[in-house]
């Protein structure tokens, strides 16, 4: 017997359910019961089915992906776009992305029943391993709160994954034997207690005995390049004076998208108003005709000290896949591709070392190798999620930014233009931070 068209339609339901599990509406707790029933829902509803498999995975993924991520293409309305196109921009990033869901359930069906139970989870979690190639962004990890999100130091995320689905899962578990319930909810509880422990537990290991001051101006996104006011605006609250000598000013991604390496003039200015004991990190453009580079420029002692270019950059943001035969353009200002650098760097700043990340490129892993034998003792990421509004966006962006430093074991210095710029420690905790949309700074004490 076919599946009832009605009991179909349901799948949609289902996965807006599971992707709002990625909101910041509603307390923490809501957001992981929220996606739990989510995905157990789709699961029992897998079981009642009898046909066209691929097309509920479907009507699950497109739903799952767009309820989280429905902000992706709000960067089109500052160029005058109305709101609807964007959200369509986001409709066919999620027409894409459901192919993750909807092929590994409709694998699922071919394997015996005695099986099935197992195989979602893990082929899911594959395939969000497959995805995250791509675009890692609202892994399932992602809902899990701080005391358990510890064990990412010690297992990588995409096993997490398959934990947390097989969670899900197992709710509707058409078999008597709940082992796999069992085995689930005592691991969470020995996790929670694990991640307690370490997060009470006392380390003097982060202590980098630096100063560290965090621009946050909130520049609009239609701002004309170079704008004199604004540059004027960044050095006026570099040089602010605070209780304590700064020894180094951060401003985020897009603070100057000026080509530094060309303007000797922009150089001497900012040279000229910071003190010459302080090192500035900022992003800017640094051009190698024909090239062009998104990069991050380390600035001390009246000289550029060292350079970074982003090496992950931005589909249809900073360049066009396939641009000669893709008809779709970039949805941010310019015509021209930028060039992606070499890949990770270490970088010096007052005697320390740091691991430089600009925007989009914390959402990989930090785990990377590079040809350096000196080992980063914090993380330095530049963005600008103001593209993004006052959307879930910048919240899901600050969330992977927290598991990176936990990942890594890490500190992370997070600097964006409209926020949320913060101090995030090697266990996750965010330590100071300016709320969305704030203009200000932070000066902190690492």
């Amino acid at each position: 017997m076919k599946t009832p068209l009605y009991n179909r339609s349901m799948m949609p339901l289902y996965g807006m359910i599971a992707g709002c599990g990625f909101h910041c509406f509603f307390p923490s707790f809501i957001h992981q019961i929220m996606f739990v029933v989510g995905w157990a829902l789709c699961h029992r509803h897998l079981q009642q089915s009898k046909d066209h498999f691929f097309i509920q995975g479907y009507l699950f993924g497109v739903a799952y992906f767009f309820s989280s991520l429905y902000w992706v293409g709000l960067g089109v309305c500052t160029w005058g776009y109305h709101e609807c196109f964007a959200y369509i921009i986001s409709f066919f990033l999620s027409l894409f992305l459901a192919l993750f869901i909807a092929i590994p359930i409709w694998i699922c069906q071919k394997i015996p029943d005695q099986y099935r139970h197992l195989s979602y989870p893990i082929l899911i979690a594959a395939f969000e391993m497959l995805r995250g190639m791509l675009f890692p962004w609202n892994y399932p990890t992602y809902i899990l709160w701080l005391e358990v999100l510890q064990i990412i130091r010690f297992i990588p995320v995409e096993i997490v994954n398959f934990f947390v689905l097989i969670v899900c899962f197992s709710f509707f578990n058409p078999y008597k034997n709940r082992i796999f319930q069992k085995i689930g909810g005592v691991c969470i509880i020995c996790n929670h207690i694990y991640g307690m422990f370490l997060l009470n537990a006392h380390s003097n290991k982060e202590n980098l005995h630096l100063n560290v001051r965090l621009i946050q101006p909130c520049i609009p996104q239609n701002v004309p390049v170079g704008d004199e006011n604004y540059i004027d605006f960044l050095l006026q609250l570099t040089t602010l004076k605070g209780d304590k000598d700064i020894d180094i000013v951060i401003w985020p991604e897009c603070s100057l998208n000026i080509a530094l390496n060309r303007r000797q003039d922009l150089l001497h200015r900012i040279f000229s108003a910071i003190p010459s004991n302080t090192s500035l990190i900022m992003s800017g453009v640094f051009i190698d005709h024909p090239k062009i580079y998104n990069s991050l420029y380390v600035l001390q002692d009246h000289e550029i000290k060292s350079i970074y270019h982003k090496n992950r950059l931005v589909p249809f943001g900073e360049f066009v896949p396939l641009r000669h035969i893709n008809p779709f353009p970039k949805i941010t200002s310019g015509t021209i591709d930028y060039t992606p650098g070499q890949g990770p760097k270490i970088l010096p700043v007052k005697g320390k070392f740091f691991l430089p990340s600009i925007c989009y490129e914390i959402i990989f892993s930090t785990k990377m190798q590079t040809s350096e034998k000196i080992h980063p003792q914090f993380i330095v990421n530049v963005t600008n999620d103001g593209w993004f509004g006052r959307s879930q966006g910048p919240y899901q962006h600050l969330k992977i930014v927290q598991v990176r430093a936990i990942e890594s074991g890490m500190r992370v210095i997070r600097c964006c233009n409209t926020g949320i710029s913060c101090i995030i420690d090697s266990k996750g905790r965010i330590e100071s931070q300016l709320n969305l949309m704030n203009v200000g700074y932070i000066d902190h004490g690492i």
